[in-house]
């Protein structure tokens, strides 16, 4: 649910106020009642709140007006053919890497995901740490949740990166077609991402 909102809430588009607030409250609720859940999996009303949160995170109601990215599912694709792995945990482990590896491209969107969404406070000033401070929440979010943060512990090694990142291009099949929206990403910054998500 939370990698399909951030598809369409990291965006290049300008003037996306109102769908930048919806992205946002929907991503916080979803953590929110996600934890409940795991901590009470008979609690209906927090079940209640994910649900609607699913809907509300892949009906395109978040998407409008908005150039979307795309990058972090086309490349966990390639994860999921090659390994045994469930796509939710696969995004886990590369949303995370992406977010590092693209954050300067558009700094502000990612200042603005890390105030709104994570809560991270600090100075204008100094916006990479603001950023990465946001990431890592976002990687702790996960932890608690039981989900995996490197590919390590999806017992992915260093073998296939370069063909999967070949492959999730179109570069493996003679013709490429850069993923994302947010940041062209070519088979080569894919592999960067992959390798910066090999371990922690």
């Amino acid at each position: 649910m939370m990698s399909h909102i951030f598809e369409r809430y990291f965006t290049n588009t300008l003037n996306t106020d109102l769908t930048d607030g919806l992205c946002e409250t929907t991503l916080k609720s979803i953590m929110r009642h996600a934890l409940l859940v795991s901590e009470n999996p008979r609690d209906y009303d927090a079940w209640c709140q994910v649900g609607l949160g699913g809907t509300i995170a892949h009906n395109d109601l978040l998407g409008l007006g908005r150039r979307q990215d795309w990058a972090c599912h086309g490349m966990e694709h390639e994860l999921s053919a090659i390994y045994d792995v469930a796509h939710g945990a696969g995004l886990a482990v590369l949303t995370p890497a992406w977010m590092k590896y693209v954050y300067k491209t558009n700094i502000n969107m990612f200042v603005q995901f890390a105030v709104n969404v994570m809560g991270v406070e600090g100075s204008y000033r100094d916006p990479d740490s603001i950023v990465l401070e946001g990431i890592n929440r976002l990687s702790q979010f996960f932890v608690k949740m039981g989900l995996p943060t490197t590919l390590e512990e999806l017992g992915i090694d260093s073998t296939n990166l370069e063909l999967m990142a070949k492959k999730s291009t179109g570069e493996a099949y003679g013709v490429e077609h850069p993923l994302g929206g947010l940041k062209k990403l070519y088979w080569q910054d894919v592999l960067e991402i992959y390798k910066m998500a090999s371990k922690s």
